[in-house]
């Protein structure tokens, strides 16, 4: 058999693996971002997405009819995201200023600015020999967060929050919880991420990270409230957004908790066995999607 032919043969294999082992709302998201794919806003893109192309191609190995989804964290549900009609408002979300800016407008609380890198400004004195967090506008997974004394707190080339350091009610590392919401102000998920080693607690992160789902988190329930409420209205066109929290005590007293939102994350993701073993519930978000994908005409 001559190379052409083998290399047809391999094709047609791989694709008729693909159709068996993909469900057809999963061709459904991959086919409207393949046709509408905004290739200029996302090669100019100011957070490099991880797409994770080779396990995307495994994909048709696998008999498992949701192997795609799970593979893309969920993420697979908000592709579309990168379309034409989106890519645009998909950076402007990227944001850390937007959502500085967004949340405090309707009552809910972020974390203190003090100061920005490019253009610099201090929005608060800066104490030399205060710790700060210093953040990238723009970024994801935690990447480039860390710790920064005031005395280092200098213009850079990419735009950097200095915000308040905020602690963790009862526990010594770092915790955040993620909740997931959907275009119809309904709660998909809610998680709680623990890092016993570094300044971020999400997955993607250096040392022993933990993440556990949860049916209610009664300390950040009437903000989970407030967030539903904004994405129906204001962000419809998100299938789901990641939101995430931080809760401090005042006085390290755990009856007296502030809620912190950080950021809406735009795709968002689904974590550990929510996910992955569990295909009764991603059932329930496929109808879900469905219905989202023929309301919005994708």
């Amino acid at each position: 058999m001559n190379p052409g032919h083998i290399i047809f043969v391999f094709v047609l294999l791989y694709s008729t693996l693909f159709a068996i082992n993909t469900n057809s709302l999963e061709k459904k998201m991959l086919y409207t971002v393949l046709q509408d794919l905004d290739w200029w806003t996302i090669s100019h893109h100011s957070v490099q997405h991880n797409t994770g192309v080779s396990n995307y191609l495994k994909v048709p190995f696998y008999f498992d009819k949701n192997k795609l989804t799970k593979v893309s964290t969920g993420q697979l549900y908000n592709v579309y995201c990168f379309t034409k009609p989106y890519a645009k408002i998909q950076e402007k979300l990227q944001s850390k200023m937007f959502w500085n800016e967004y949340l405090p407008k309707h009552g809910i609380s972020v974390p203190k600015l003090n100061a920005t890198t490019n253009p610099y400004r201090e929005y608060e004195d800066i104490d030399p020999d205060r710790d700060y967090i210093s953040k990238p506008e723009f970024g994801t997974s935690g990447n480039g967060i860390q710790i920064i004394k005031g005395r280092d707190v200098k213009p850079t080339e990419k735009n950097c929050l200095i915000q308040d350091k905020i602690g963790s009610c009862n526990y010594d590392g770092a915790r955040s919880y993620r909740v997931v919401t959907t275009y119809d102000g309904e709660v998909l998920a809610r998680y709680e991420f623990k890092n016993n080693e570094t300044i971020t607690s999400n997955v993607n992160g250096k040392g022993k990270v933990t993440a556990n789902k949860h049916d209610t988190i009664p300390e950040i329930e009437d903000v989970i409230h407030k967030l539903c409420k904004l994405h129906k209205r204001d962000f419809n066109f998100c299938f789901s957004i990641g939101w995430d929290f931080m809760v401090e005590c005042e006085d390290k007293d755990p009856a007296f908790p502030d809620v912190y939102v950080l950021e809406g994350n735009w795709p968002s993701g689904l974590y550990g066995d929510t996910l992955n073993k569990n295909d009764q519930f991603i059932e329930m978000i496929n109808k879900k999607a469905r219905t989202f994908y023929k309301i919005k005409g994708l």
